[in-house]
């Protein structure tokens, strides 16, 4: 029975450069069972099939996937990363026809073929950079404020073939009036979805460079604070190292888009030596110095060899933190901070410790922490000691979440 589970929601996005076609599409979806209840940290398999012309067309592409929904029910795949069943996702003319995309989810089992969710839907929105194998040349990207004459000026100025858009007579045209409408109507309907996500990422930075500081993939851009390089790889690439101490570098955020009721922080690091007690003592992710800790503050101190996080909100300091923490060197290490005045994931912690995806910490005694995050920064990669060296961690991809986000299986997806 193909209604035993239905699915709720689902977004497609384009990933890759303007000017080269991208060869993945990434799609997320929330899974509900027929009692309107998420299907939660589940393995599923999945058949995803792009069909040409209708609902009922000619499939062009079709592959399958083994992902694991998230404790929110949600699922997040590249569409073109699958085992392919038939055809070839990079061979689709995007501006040939209209496309339609079927999802076949099996919520039992990664991998299964008991296919009991269906869903369909016509990719109204499909990424523009996805024509750049009919319209190459075009250096400037669409947004949802560019009228259809201002389009049409970008690409006659480079003598490309997306012309008269407006009132189109040229078979040879790269994208019709009907295209481009429903391209502008459907970046309008992403934006509006994206706005109304109950879950979603309020900060992503990548910290790999000043390009990548100061200019935020989501939400505030950075501040560079003193004196950093950006020499060493962590995970996805370059990450940021501090060389000053006494939380003099690093890079600032404003506190204003933390929540303090509820929130997670994660981000890639990696470690080149322990901190030394009197030398290089603390190793400040988030906020550390020994003048401010009145938002939040999650570091690994000498003493102990302890990792905690701690959060005040301008209140009382409430923390979680593991005493050895003994991480390997010159590896990547995922670390999360997790807090939820009300428990966490409904249970009676408050704050909660992650490391590679694994709860290893947390507080179900405290959560009467303050409410205050008003005003001024939190600052990132800042080091305690005013001796610290160069090359001791660095800091990479930093993600601000707005829930108690506890599932971190797409921390290995940048």
């Amino acid at each position: 029975m193909k209604s035993l589970f239905t699915l709720i929601a689902a977004v497609l996005l384009a990933t890759g450069a303007f000017a080269q076609a991208p060869e993945k599409m990434n799609y997320q979806a929330v899974i509900r069972n027929s009692n309107d209840q998420l299907v939660t940290s589940q393995d599923i398999g999945m058949q995803i099939s792009i069909l040409q012309g209708s609902a009922s067309g000619t499939a062009v592409y079709v592959e399958t996937q083994s992902p694991t929904t998230n404790a929110n029910g949600l699922v997040t795949i590249a569409i073109g990363n699958g085992t392919v069943v038939s055809g070839d996702f990079s061979a689709i003319d995007w501006s040939n026809d209209v496309y339609h995309i079927i999802t076949e989810t099996d919520p039992t089992a990664a991998g299964g073929t008991d296919y009991t969710i269906t869903g369909t839907s016509q990719l109204m929105s499909i990424p523009y950079a996805l024509h750049a194998k009919t319209a190459e040349g075009i250096s400037g990207i669409i947004t949802e404020t560019q009228d259809l004459a201002d389009v049409a000026a970008i690409n006659n100025s480079v003598n490309t073939q997306l012309k008269n858009v407006t009132d189109p007579t040229d078979p040879q045209d790269a994208a019709t009036k009907i295209y481009t409408d429903s391209l502008i109507h459907s970046l309008i309907a992403r934006i509006d979805y994206l706005e109304n996500m109950q879950f979603h990422a309020v900060l992503w930075n990548k910290l790999g460079s000043a390009e990548e500081v100061q200019n935020s993939e989501i939400g505030p851009d950075g501040t560079v604070v003193g004196t950093v390089n950006y020499n060493n790889d962590v995970k996805f690439g370059k990450g940021l190292t501090p060389n000053t101490g006494s939380a003099g570098s690093g890079v600032d955020f404003p506190t204003t888009v933390v929540d303090p009721e509820k929130g997670c922080i994660e981000m890639w690091t990696k470690f080149y030596a322990a901190p030394v007690a009197y030398d290089y003592g603390v190793y400040g992710f988030v906020n550390v110095g020994h003048w401010s800790h009145n938002v939040i503050g999650a570091y690994w101190h000498n003493s102990s060899s302890r990792l905690a996080f701690d959060i005040s909100f301008n209140g009382t300091i409430y923390g979680a933190s593991l005493e050895n923490f003994d991480p390997p060197l010159d590896t990547p290490v995922h670390l999360a901070f997790v807090w939820d005045r009300n428990g966490i994931d409904g249970s009676g912690d408050y704050i909660r410790i992650y490391v590679d995806g694994v709860m290893i910490a947390s507080n179900s005694a405290d959560n009467s922490w303050g409410t205050d995050n008003s005003s001024g920064n939190f600052r990132v990669a800042a080091p305690w000691d005013s001796n610290f060296g160069t090359d001791r961690y660095s800091v990479d991809n930093i993600k601000i979440w707005n829930y108690a986000k506890t599932s971190f299986e797409d921390r290995n997806i940048e």
